[in-house]
């Protein structure tokens, strides 16, 4: 990995920004000893992004990350930085092997499989299967998840609902008035995304769009 420095790394930096911090750890990055302190971090350019990263207070605070433009997945996101937080070492595949590590929902048959694998041979399968499984139970806490979103939410980025809303129905997390509120303005802008389609496609023909309009009230 190399540290950003290119003028348009400089630039996407400034429309970066740190969700959510973990704990500081000492850990063996690409071979050298250094303090780490694991994050979820968001950025405001184009379609946005999410993702995993750490900073390392030894090197003037270089940020390394790996995320995604989409889908924006608040709570594996946020597994994925515990699950960093306890592992001893960190390379070139770290980042991307802890966010899929982080869906509750992976298993063996799934191609992404490998990151999985891959972190097993850094712990040990038998102690990275306890510590995922640990992290997948225990992780997000409502008071974290809450930060986290609201940051994510005041900075501008779209939080992935639908993640939501499936972590919820498997008793994963719970709900709260602030994802509540979430779920219901997607459903509101889904149904007018919905409504607006139909009018499209029935836009040349005035009659059925006359009966359309009375039949949902429109004027």
């Amino acid at each position: 990995m190399t540290e950003r420095t290119s003028h348009q790394e400089q630039e996407r930096g400034q429309t970066r920004f740190i969700a959510l911090s973990g704990q500081e750890t000492i850990k063996i990055v690409d071979g050298e000893q250094q303090r780490v302190i694991p994050i979820v971090y968001g950025d405001r350019n184009w379609l946005g992004e999410l993702g995993v990263g750490y900073q390392l207070p030894d090197k003037s605070g270089a940020c390394y990350s790996w995320g995604l433009i989409i889908p924006h997945k608040a709570v594996q996101t946020l597994r994925a930085m515990k699950i960093l937080e306890q592992l001893p070492e960190i390379d070139g595949y770290t980042l991307c092997a802890t966010y899929y590590a982080g869906d509750a929902d992976l298993k063996p048959d799934n191609s992404n499989w490998k990151y999985v694998e891959r972190l097993e041979t850094v712990m040990g399968k038998e102690q990275f299967t306890a510590l995922r499984k640990s992290v997948l139970a225990q992780a997000p806490t409502a008071e974290e998840l809450n930060t986290l979103l609201l940051t994510l939410i005041n900075s501008g980025l779209d939080v992935g609902v639908w993640e939501l809303e499936k972590e919820i129905s498997a008793g994963r997390i719970t709900s709260s008035p602030l994802i509540q509120d979430l779920i219901e303005k997607e459903a509101e802008e889904r149904l007018r995304n919905e409504e607006e389609s139909v009018e499209e496609e029935i836009k040349p023909f005035s009659p059925i769009k006359r009966v359309y309009n009375k039949l949902f009230h429109k004027s």
